[in-house]
This record gives structure tokens, C-alpha cells and sequence, in this order.
């Protein structure tokens, strides 16, 4: 049998999560996602990042338009490029 623990610090909630640390303060901030302090650790539950993951819409479903990328520049345009893989 094998514990799964109630709460994971920060960083590995990033992981579990696949966000940064701008997105995951978002998440805490709105309540999204439970998390309480241990001294200068943050512990985010588990429970609430599995029901976010829940919540989230299937990967099949339409995400909406493609962003007009035509008014971005070369430099942003390079980048967008690389992350889409085009």
C-alpha cells in the first residue's frame, strides 16, 4: 500500500501541474488550489490539484481561434514559432 501525501511542496506542484511559478500563484490566489505555509515552505494540496486537473476541458475539445500572430514581432515571432514547432 502506498501514501499518497495530503499536501506537496511548491516546486513539486509546478511539476505535477506542468506551470510555472506565475500560474501556480494564480491558482493559490484565486482559491483554486488550497495551500498553507510551513515556515517559508508552501505546501499546496493535492486533493486540489488533482480537482483542478479534473476540472480541466479534454485536450480533444476545440481550444478556440490560433492567435493572430501578424502583428507580433520578429523576435516574439521567432519564439512562437520554436514553441508551436513550425
Amino acid at each position: 500500500m502506498s501514501l499518497s501525501p495530503d499536501y506537496v511542496v511548491k516546486r513539486e506542484a509546478e511539476r505535477l501541474l506542468g506551470c510555472g511559478q506565475t500560474k501556480l500563484w494564480m491558482l493559490i490566489k484565486s482559491g483554486v488550489l488550497v495551500a498553507k505555509r510551513d515556515g517559508n515552505k508552501v505546501l499546496v494540496g493535492t486533493a486540489s490539484i488533482r480537482a483542478h486537473q479534473a476540472a480541466l476541458p479534454d485536450a480533444k475539445d476545440n481550444p478556440g481561434p490560433r492567435p493572430d500572430i501578424s502583428q507580433i514581432g520578429t523576435a516574439a515571432l521567432k519564439r512562437h514559432r520554436a514553441k508551436a514547432g513550425a
